[in-house]
């Protein structure tokens, strides 16, 4: 009796799964307008530019944008852009497909709600075609995102087959979140120089040589200490974030205050570039650091990836 049961139950299953795939996802494939679906760009290597301008409420929050340039990405025309993060994005602007159409009882609601809260993404390729789209929220199991492309009388539920969570957050209007903070960029071809003071002293050294094939000049390092492999260590330096925007007024205090590390490099054929470094008591494995030059912004700086610049080992 009990393996009948089972056998029932597994038939009701079976003829489920067949119901579903054939109403829900081959209906889908089959009867969506190719024209309401179009969100995916297929050759992402001709994308030029892409636009974030973000609604809340009916007012525009925040615009930004993200422009090709040589092997690398702009940020509102002005700032490097973080290269993985793009990467992500282009990703995403390829694989993105349909789940599903919105309910027709709920279409009138999400097209409201859409109105209230949006992104609207502009893409515009390199033969100067554009796509226009509009990213809502997130869809109530997190595994989606509602999109309406340009023109098009339907929303839709999107995704990236594979991928577990929404996307929406992928589209981001906010420059810190796409700016790649460099302070400094180098190689052990064009170092030319390099000066670490310390305010107390202690550990304090210098590194300069008069051409590319030149020795190098030393103070305050011993023989022992190896100088080729701290050069050859030499690439972007790159603070971990903005810090006026989680500690208002802490440039101006520290600017009153002696820098416990003074830090200056340059490169053949470049202006020196130096930083002012304060330790932290509230996070010992960070530094605020302030380049000396007009207008400049205070960083966070992680000693993970900043302090191999400081130290030179046997």
């Amino acid at each position: 009796m009990k393996n009948k049961q089972n056998l029932i139950l597994l038939f009701v299953l079976i003829t489920l799964s067949i119901a579903y795939y054939f109403l829900i996802v081959r209906k889908g494939d089959s009867t969506l307008d190719p024209d309401e679906v179009g969100f995916a760009i297929a050759d992402t290597a001709a994308v030029q530019s892409i636009r974030f301008v973000r609604t809340s409420s009916d007012v525009k929050q925040a615009e930004l944008s993200l422009t090709r340039q040589g092997k690398g990405w702009l940020v509102n025309g002005k700032f490097p852009a973080v290269q993985a993060k793009v990467d992500i994005l282009l990703q995403t602007l390829k694989q993105i497909e349909v789940r599903e159409p919105i309910l027709e009882q709920a279409k009138q609601n999400m097209l409201n709600l859409l109105k209230q809260e949006n992104t609207e993404v502009e893409i515009r390729m390199q033969n100067s075609d554009v796509k226009r789209y509009y990213v809502g929220t997130h869809t109530p199991d997190h595994k989606g995102s509602f999109m309406l492309l340009q023109g098009a009388d339907n929303m839709y539920v999107t995704y990236i087959p594979g991928f577990t969570g929404y996307i929406n957050s992928r589209y981001s209007s906010q420059e810190d979140d796409w700016r790649e903070l460099l302070l400094f960029s180098s190689s052990p071809e064009i170092l030319q120089s390099v000066s670490v003071k310390f305010s107390n002293g202690e550990g304090s050294f210098s590194l300069h040589r008069a051409s590319i094939d030149a020795p190098w000049s030393r103070v305050g390092i011993s023989d022992s200490q190896n100088v080729e492999n701290y050069v050859a260590g030499f690439g972007k330096m790159i603070a971990e974030s903005r810090a006026e925007k989680y500690y208002p007024g802490k440039k101006e205090a520290l600017l009153g205050q002696t820098p416990d590390i003074l830090y200056t490099v340059q490169n053949f054929g470049g202006e020196p570039f130096t930083l002012k470094l304060w330790y932290r008591d509230d996070k010992p494995d960070f530094y605020f650091g302030l380049p000396v030059m007009a207008n400049a912004e205070l960083y966070n700086i992680q000693q993970f990836h900043f302090g191999k610049y400081l130290i030179i080992n046997p």
